[in-house]
C-alpha cells in the first residue's frame, strides 16, 4: 500500500504519548524518518514546547490553538513500541557520550588528630565524639571515639596492626569503621587518630570536602561542635607547586597538606552558620590523585616457616632489596621467638626484619597476626593513593576449630577498582594426612568472612593469592600411610634425586599437584614452574642439608587464582636456601597483573539506570541438601555494583532448576552509570537451597563477568549475551549456572525505598538503645 494511502487509523497507536521525534534522536534508522516525512500530514499535531505528538482527535480542546500539523509516524508498526524504541535511543546517546573515558579522580582524607572538642554553649569537654566526612552525595563515618579518661577523649590507634578500615565505594552509601582500640593522647593534648577515607569524585570541578565534628545527645540526636571550611577538589588538583607525575603507575597526583612545607595542617572548626569560631580543631592532610584507566603493576610474594627461631639478619637473598614492585606481601607461619631490643612484642620485631631489608620507600598496609600466623601487605609510595577498602580476617583450623597454631590469616584491599585478596595459611602436617589438609583449605574458603558479605573469598575478588606452608607432601605409593619417619632407603633415593636435580620426577609425586588436578582442593589455582629444591625438612644452618626425621618435600608453596577476563601471569618462582634459621626455606614469585582505575560517570540525573534483564536462567548438577536428595534453589544477586539484594523465586524438589523469566527472575538496578565501569565488573551469586523451619543452605557461589552484556549491548541494545559459569562450594566444583541476560536504560525507585527502610530501622534502634542507657543504667550498673 502507498505510504500516501495511509489513513490515521490504519497506524497502531501507542497507549500513552512519548517523545520519539527524529529530531530528538538523530540516530533512528533512515527508513523511519522517510516513514515520518511521506505520511499524510492531515490528522497530525504536535504540542510544540513538549515534543509529544498526538492523533489530531486526541487533543484537548483548550490546546488545540497551540499546536500544528507536522508528520507523525508509529513505531509498533514496525514491531517496537514507542517507549521502548525512545528509551533504547537513549541509551545509545549514553553510550556514544562514553567515547572519550575519563580518568578517575580521587581524594584520600587523612585524619590524624583532634584537640579541643568541647561544647560551646557550656565549655565542656567532649567524652564521646564521631567525624563525618562528605564529598558530593557520599558520606563516611568514623567509629565513635570513646572516652580514656573521664574529662577528655581516647583515640583510635594508630598500630597497622588494627588498621582495619571500611568503606563503601558505591555513590551516597554510608558505611561505619570498624572499631579499633584505643590509644594514648599526646602531650599537646591532642588525641589521634589516624582514620583514612576514599572518596571516588564524579565531577572534580564542583565537589567540595567538608568535615562535621558531631557529638550524641541522650536521645540519640547529635550536638555539632563545628564544621569545617569548604576544600574544593579543583583547587586540591590545580594547585601550583603539588603537582607530581610518576611514570610507574601512570599516576598524577597531587599533594596537598595545608602548607609548603609538606606537612598536615590543623583545621579550624566553625559553627553551622560559618559565622562563629569554635574551639575545637582537627588536624588533616589530603591527597587528591587522577589515574590512567588501566595500570600493569608488579607484586611480590613471599612466604617463610620461620620455625620460631629468630630469622637471620639479612634476608636480601628472600626479599626485594630494590623498589620494582608497587606491593609487597609476606606471610610467615611458626613465628613466635623472643623479640629483639628494643622490641618486646615478636610481631614488630618481625615486621622490622622486613622493612629494615626492602627500604623506606615502602610502607605498611596492613599487618594480621593470629597465634604464630602473619601477614604483612607493603605498598610503595607512589602507588600508596591506589589502595582503599582494606580489610582482614582469619580462621583457626587447630584443634576444636580454636586452636591457632593451624588456620589462615587473610588481607583484602583494593588497588584502585581491581579487588586483590592475600591469604597466608599453616595446614596439617605429616604424610598421610593429605584429606586433613584438603579439609583446612575447604574450612578456610567457607569460614574467612572479609569484604563484601555473604560471598566466599574466591567469588569476590578479582584476583586471590594463596600462600604458606600448605604442607602437601610427596606421596610413594610404597610408603605407609600416616607414619612420621620414612624408611631410610626411601629417603635416600628422595635426596639422591633432589642433588641431580630431577625435580619434575618427585612432583609427579606432589600431593599439591595430583589434589588441583582432582578438584579435590584448590580447584582453579594456578602456580608457576617449581625449579628449586624441596623447601622441608632442612637441617638448620646448613644450605642444602635434609633432615632424615621427614621426607622431603615441597611444604611452602605460592598459587594464583583470578577471574575470567583478569590479566595476571607470574614473573618468577624461586627459594632462598641462602637463609638457614629454620627448618625451611623461605619462597618468593613475583606476578605481573592489569588493575584498573574507572570513574563513575553521573548519567541518571532523572533517575535513570542501567537494569540488567534476565532473559534466561537455569542451574545443572546442583548439590542434594535435603534428605530427599533434592534440593528447593534460589539464586541471590548481589554486590556493590548493585543498588540491593535480587532473589529469585524458589524451585521446589530439583537439582536443575529452570526458572521462568517472566514469572521467577527480578530486573537487577545497577549502581554504575558507566558503561566502562560495568564491563569491568562482575555479578555475584549465590545458590542457596529454601529451608522453611531452617537456615538457608549454600548450594554454590559464583561471579558472572559483565563484559559480555556489555559488548552484546554496544552491538545493538536488543541483543543478549549468553553466560556460563561454574559454581564453587567450599572452593570445590558445586555445578553450572547459565543464562542470558541484556541491558536496559530506564527508571527506577529500588534505591529510594530501600535507603528510606534503612533510615527508619537505624533511627529506631538508635532511639531505643539511648532510652534504655539513659533510664536503665542506674538499675544494671
Amino acid at each position: 500500500m502507498p505510504l500516501d494511502c495511509i489513513a490515521e487509523d490504519d497506524i497502531p497507536q501507542a497507549s500513552v504519548p512519548v517523545p520519539c521525534s527524529p529530531r530528538r534522536f538523530p540516530s533512528l534508522p533512515k527508513a523511519l524518518e522517510q516513514v515520518s516525512r511521506n505520511l499524510p500530514k492531515k490528522g497530525f499535531r504536535s504540542f510544540s514546547h513538549t515534543g509529544i505528538y498526538y492523533p489530531k482527535r486526541s487533543l484537548p480542546e483548550e490546546l488545540d490553538a497551540d499546536v500544528k500539523c507536522v508528520p507523525k509516524f508509529s513505531a509498533l508498526a514496525f514491531g517496537k513500541s514507542k517507549m521502548e524504541l525512545a528509551a533504547s535511543q537513549e541509551a545509545q546517546e549514553v553510550s556514544t557520550s562514553e567515547n572519550v573515558l575519563p580518568r578517575a579522580c580521587r581524594i584520600r582524607v587523612n585524619i590524624v588528630a583532634v584537640k579541643n572538642l568541647k561544647r560551646r554553649v557550656r565549655d565542656v569537654d567532649v567524652k564521646v565524639a564521631g567525624l563525618k566526612l562528605k564529598v558530593e552525595n557520599q558520606s563516611r563515618h568514623s567509629k565513635q571515639i570513646s572516652p580514656a579518661s573521664e574529662n577528655t577523649l581516647a583515640s583510635l590507634c594508630s598500630c597497622p596492626f588494627e588498621r582495619l578500615l571500611r568503606w563503601s565505594g558505591s555513590p551516597g552509601a554510608v558505611r561505619q569503621e570498624k572499631q579499633i582500640r584505643v590509644g594514648a593522647i599526646e602531650q599537646d593534648g591532642s588525641v589521634k587518630v589516624n582514620q583514612s577515607f576514599t572518596f571516588d569524585i564524579k565531577d572534580p570541578n564542583n565537589a567540595v570536602l567538608l568535615l562535621h565534628v558531631v557529638s550524641k545527645t541522650r536521645f540519640g540526636g547529635e550536638d555539632s561542635l563545628g564544621i569545617s571550611t569548604e576544600v574544593r577538589v579543583a583547587d586540591l588538583l590545580d594547585k601550583k607547586g603539588g603537582l607530581i607525575f610518576s611514570p610507574c603507575a601512570t599516576l598524577l597526583l597531587c599533594f596537598i597538606s595545608g602548607g609548603q612545607d609538606g606537612k598536615t595542617k590543623w583545621y579550624d572548626l566553625f559553627s553551622k552558620t560559618g559565622k562563629r569560631l569554635m574551639p575545637g580543631k582537627v588536624l588533616m592532610d589530603i591527597v587528591a590523585g587522577i589515574a590512567e584507566p588501566e595500570h600493569d603493576i608488579s607484586v611480590f610474594l613471599g612466604t617463610w616457616n620461620v620455625g620460631n627461631a629468630r630469622p637471620a639478619v639479612d634476608l636480601s637473598s628472600w626479599l626485594p632489596t630494590k623498589s620494582e614492585h608497587e606491593l609487597l606481601v609476606i606471610g610467615a607461619q611458626e613465628c613466635d621467638y623472643p623479640p629483639r631490643p628494643p622490641f618486646s612484642d615478636c610481631a614488630k620485631d618481625w615486621i622490622n626484619s622486613v622493612k629494615s631489608c626492602i627500604g623506606q620507600r615502602y610502607k605498611l598496609v596492613c599487618a594480621v597476626s593470629r597465634s604464630q600466623i602473619r601477614l604483612a601487605a607493603f605498598v610503595r609510595d607512589d602507588a600508596e593513593k591506589a589502595i582503599s577498602e582494606m580489610d582482614s580476617g582469619s580462621e583457626a583450623t587447630g584443634v576444636g576449630h580454636v586452636v591457632a597454631n593451624k588456620g589462615a590469616v587473610c588481607i583484602a584491599f583494593k588497588f584502585w577498582d581491581t579487588d586483590l585478596c592475600f591469604v597466608n595459611s599453616h595446614l596439617a602436617a605429616h604424610m598421610g594426612y593429605c584429606d586433613v589438609r584438603n579439609g583446612n583449605y575447604r574450612e578456610i574458603v567457607e569460614n574467612l568472612s572479609i569484604g563484601y558479605q555473604g560471598m566466599d573469598i574466591l567469588s569476590k575478588f578479582h584476583h586471590v593469592f594463596w600462600m604458606g606452608d600448605l604442607n602437601y607432601r610427596l606421596d610413594f605409593e610404597n610408603v605407609e600411610e600416616r607414619t612420621v619417619s620414612p624408611e631410610k632407603g626411601v629417603w635416600q633415593n628422595v635426596v639422591d634425586q633432589i642433588n641431580a636435580g630431577n625435580y619434575k620426577e618427585l612432583l609427579d609425586h606432589d600431593e599439591l599437584t595430583r589434589e588441583i588436578a582432582a578438584s579435590r582442593a584448590f580447584h582453579g589455582f594456578k602456580e608457576g614452574n617449581i625449579g628449586f629444591a624441596p623447601t622441608f625438612k632442612m637441617i638448620r644452618d646448613t644450605l642444602s642439608s635434609y633432615n632424615e626425621k621427614r621426607l622431603p618435600a615441597w611444604c611452602d608453596r605460592i598459587l594464583c587464582r583470578s577471574f575470567d577476563g583478569c590479566y595476571m601471569r607470574p614473573t618468577s618462582y624461586f627459594s632462598a636456601p641462602e637463609i638457614c634459621t629454620s627448618d625451611h626455606k623461605p619462597v618468593g614469585a613475583t606476578v605481573s597483573l592489569t588493575a584498573y582505575a574507572l570513574p563513575c560517570l553521573n548519567f541518571d540525573a532523572d533517575g535513570r539506570k542501567w537494569h540488567i534483564l534476565l532473559t534466561s536462567l537455569e542451574a545443572q548438577g546442583l548439590r542434594s541438601s535435603d534428605i530427599n536428595g533434592f534440593s528447593d534453589p534460589y539464586v541471590s544477586f548481589g554486590g556493590a555494583n548493585l543498588v540491593s539484594e535480587f532473589h529469585s523465586k524458589v524451585k521446589y524438589r530439583t537439582l536443575n532448576p529452570v526458572w521462568d523469566p517472566a514469572k521467577d527472575l527480578p530486573k537487577l538496578v545497577v549502581t554504575a552509570s558507566s558503561l566502562h565501569r560495568l564491563e569491568h565488573e562482575y555479578l555475584m551469586c549465590h545458590v542457596l537451597d529454601y529451608d522453611f523451619t531452617s537456615t538457608n543452605d549454600t548450594l554454590g557461589f559464583g561471579a558472572i563477568p559483565l563484559n559480555g552484556v556489555v559488548a552484546a549491548f554496544k552491538r545493538s541494545p536488543d541483543e543478549v549475551a549468553q553466560f556460563k559459569i561454574e559454581l564453587l562450594h567450599r572452593g570445590l566444583p558445586a555445578g553450572i549456572l547459565k543464562g542470558g541476560m541484556k541491558l536496559t536504560w530506564e527508571k527506577s525507585l529500588v534505591k529510594q525505598k530501600t535507603s528510606l527502610a534503612d533510615s527508619l530501622i537505624v533511627r529506631t534502634l538508635t532511639l531505643r538503645k539511648s532510652f534504655k542507657k539513659t533510664f536503665f543504667a542506674r538499675e544494671h550498673f
